[in-house]
């Protein structure tokens, strides 16, 4: 071990309290929440009602400026538990599984259970549904709830349970308890879960994953009445941004499946209002069950011995820029909130630019497991000590695209790739077979901070566009922190 990493590993362990051996290695629990933008109160939305993240986020270092690698469920999530970029693990749509292309990659939860962790899942860890949800060898016994469909765990109103399909009515109020609902049931799992581990001299590793707010908007009327509908503001700068290529706001046709939309996508500003509204409540729903989860590490005297982290997938739109739910390079659909709490740990926020694929690497340091060689991110354990200090020059993201029709299959037929600076967001959409430019995307958040005008076509950025198209032809490597 270098001088300097023997230092940060003391400075560390005099942190969080642990042995300089390591044998008292911190739990983790890891938190993923599907679909969830920062819209929590510690991320100073003025709408959301989050009180029991918000007071973990006292206790935390929240990431500002963290940034997902495709902003669609599991190309998200497989690439931040293999440590991998989706062109790695080969995985840009819902039905592809990692180990198609990477059998021998090494998962986050399979890496702590080769190294002496006891690991379980509980809900929607790695997807909703088919092969891409399963990977039994993450795990130390059978997962809970990951690939549950039934209607009745979606739906509890007549109307809605008359239906067909997992797709009915986009949102749903009813006057019935947490658990009536799979994430209250997934929560009344978890807080077993953590009880009877609070009784193992083992160390956990459990992943906790809650589907809202993903649509269909259904929770508990209680937390439809935390909100007043026409306090909710109505979303700003609701149309395309100008000049954007078709490709970039490509709508994906999530919405418009659900029966009380219509097919075009044009929805009356009643039904805006109440899908925002919807959304809303199914934040606080769900804050209310990481709440639990939070209360029983305190009863069973785990707080002290417990990473928590919380992140969402990806982002999401709520009708800005014209858009609904994920499937773009954009802002809102890439920056996720993520939320990282030690023991001992006093607060912190910072805006340091982070990625998803960065928290592999970041857990095993954080907890001292050796960082897995070839993985494709960088721990952020330095930016823990100093929230402040330089960090990544850019973050990637991508997404893919058919030439005709709303969803791709794999790579699509044409790359949509993007980063993101301090002060630009850059984006190529390169034909997958010939490698040409058929597009390209350039907003100045200097002058746009809302990223509703495309100005790449601009004479005046023609000196900016050939340094950015240099920077991401090098790739992600380009933009890492320099090393200590």
């Amino acid at each position: 071990m270098s001088a300097t990493r023997l230092l940060a590993f003391v400075s560390f362990v005099f942190l969080v309290g642990l042995d300089a051996l390591g044998q008292n290695r911190l739990n983790v629990l890891f938190i993923a929440i599907d679909d969830l933008r920062p819209a929590l109160g510690c991320y100073g939305d003025k709408v959301a009602k989050t009180p029991n993240i918000d007071r973990l986020a006292k206790r935390s270092i929240v990431f500002n400026r963290a940034y997902c690698q495709q902003a669609v469920c599991s190309p998200s999530r497989l690439s931040m538990l293999t440590g991998l970029r989706p062109d790695t693990i080969q995985v840009w749509d819902l039905g592809t599984h990692f180990r198609k292309a990477r059998p021998n990659a090494v998962t986050l939860p399979q890496y702590f259970k080769n190294n002496g962790y006891f690991t379980q899942s509980i809900g929607k860890i790695f997807h909703g549904g088919g092969k891409p949800s399963q990977d039994p060898v993450s795990w130390s016994i059978k997962p809970q709830y990951d690939t549950t469909r039934d209607p009745k765990t979606r739906y509890v109103l007549p109307n809605n349970l008359k239906g067909t399909g997992l797709k009915r009515s986009a949102s749903e109020s009813a006057d019935v308890s947490d658990d009536a609902y799979i994430d209250g049931i997934v929560a009344n799992a978890a807080v077993k879960a953590l009880r009877q581990m609070s009784n193992r001299k083992q160390p956990f590793f459990l992943a906790v994953g809650f589907r809202k707010p993903h649509l269909p908007f259904n929770a508990p009327r209680k937390y439809w009445d935390l909100y007043e509908r026409n306090n909710i503001p109505m979303p700003g700068n609701a149309r395309h941004p100008k000049e954007a290529p078709e490709l970039a706001t490509r709508s994906w046709m999530e919405l418009e499946g659900y029966t009380d939309v219509p097919k075009n996508g044009k929805l009356s500003d009643s039904k805006i209002r109440e899908l925002r509204h919807g959304y809303y409540s199914c934040v606080s729903y769900i804050d209310a069950q990481v709440g639990r989860l939070l209360n029983t590490l305190g009863e069973n005297g785990l707080t002290e011995k417990t990473v928590v982290m919380i992140y969402g997938d990806h982002g999401f739109h709520l009708g800005e820029q014209g858009l609904w739910t994920k499937a773009n390079n954009f802002e809102l659909s890439t920056r996720v909130p993520l939320i990282f709490s030690l023991p001992n740990y006093s607060g912190a926020q910072s805006n340091a630019l982070v990625e998803l694929v960065d928290v592999y690497p970041s857990l095993c340091d954080v907890v001292e497991l050796p960082i897995p060689r070839k993985l494709e991110g960088t721990s952020f354990l330095p930016i823990l000590k100093n929230p402040n200090q330089p960090w990544k020059s850019a973050v990637f993201s991508q997404y893919p695209r058919s030439v005709k029709g709303h969803r791709h299959s794999k790579h699509g037929d044409i790359m949509g790739y993007a980063f993101r600076t301090k002060r630009y967001r850059y984006v190529e959409w390169q034909d997958w077979k010939s490698k040409d430019i058929v597009g390209r995307e350039l907003y100045d958040f200097e002058d746009d901070p809302f990223e509703m005008s495309n100005v790449a076509d601009e004479g005046e950025n023609r000196s900016v566009i050939v340094k950015l198209s240099e920077r991401l032809a090098r790739g992600w490597q380009s933009a890492l922190p320099a090393k200590e």
